[in-house]
Parts: structure tokens; C-alpha cells; sequence
């Protein structure tokens, strides 16, 4: 994610090398950053939303479907507001405890998939601040 926000182009051509693919695209300037949540908070209410109140292929007993507009639009604006409310005061220990559950529950996994990923790619993944097992 870090080389494609940094430089895309770069990414670009290295997946081109390990696909074998050309891609063609010329509005690199025109990509933006999505699904960008502010706090904590926000993710919580998101996640609720989109477990319960929209219908999506993973959540097929939501009560709205995605497919259309009005509620693509809603969506988008319930977002917007959901950024708005303020910081759980309990959320550094909301993310302390997902942290040591990730911990527990993964261990160096990441980190030798990172060390992997970065041989795999020619980028060191290290210098973007990816821990990676040696």
C-alpha cells in the first residue's frame, strides 16, 4: 500500500514484471484514498452499519441493498458523519487488546510473509515500517 501511495508508477511496473501484464492507465493523479476512517469510533459504527443495516454479498440479511443509489449515497454520508463523533475514551485499550489477541493469535506469521513479500517484489518492506523476520 505504502509504494502505491508513494509511487505508483513503481508499483505499477513491478507488477507488471511478476504478471506480465501491461497495464495502461493515465490518470494516476486522479486516484484517491478511500474508506479512510478518522477514529476508532468510527470504524465501530461502520462495521455495524455494514453488518446490519446493508445487504452485500457478505452481509446478505441486511435490511438495504447496495445496489442502489439512494442507499450507495446514504452510505456515503453516514461515513461522513460516522468520522464526525468524537474518540471512544477506552480506545487505547480497545487497541491494545486487539494487539496482543493479533499477537497471541499470529505471531511472526506476518512478518515471514513480509520478509517473503519483500524478496518476491525487490523492495524492502522494512524501510516502510513492516516488521520482517530474517
Amino acid at each position: 500500500m505504502e509504494l502505491i501511495f508513494n509511487d505508483f508508477k513503481c508499483f505499477i511496473d513491478k507488477l507488471e514484471k511478476v504478471i506480465d501484464f501491461d497495464f495502461n492507465i493515465n490518470k494516476l493523479d486522479s486516484l484517491s484514498w478511500l474508506n479512510k476512517s478518522e477514529t476508532l469510533s468510527s470504524l465501530y459504527i461502520q462495521k455495524f452499519l455494514n453488518t446490519f443495516l446493508y445487504k452485500t454479498p457478505s452481509s446478505p440479511f441486511g435490511l438495504l441493498d447496495e445496489r442502489h443509489d439512494l442507499v450507495r449515497t446514504l452510505r456515503g454520508r453516514l461515513i461522513n458523519l460516522a468520522n464526525k463523533i468524537p474518540e471512544m475514551p477506552w480506545a487505547h485499550r480497545l487497541v491494545s487488546m486487539h494487539k496482543d489477541k493479533i499477537n497471541k493469535s499470529i505471531g511472526n506469521y506476518y512478518a515471514e510473509s513480509n520478509a517473503r513479500t519483500s524478496e518476491l517484489i525487490g523492495v524492502e518492506l522494512g524501510n516502510f515500517g513492516y516488521s520482517i523476520v530474517e
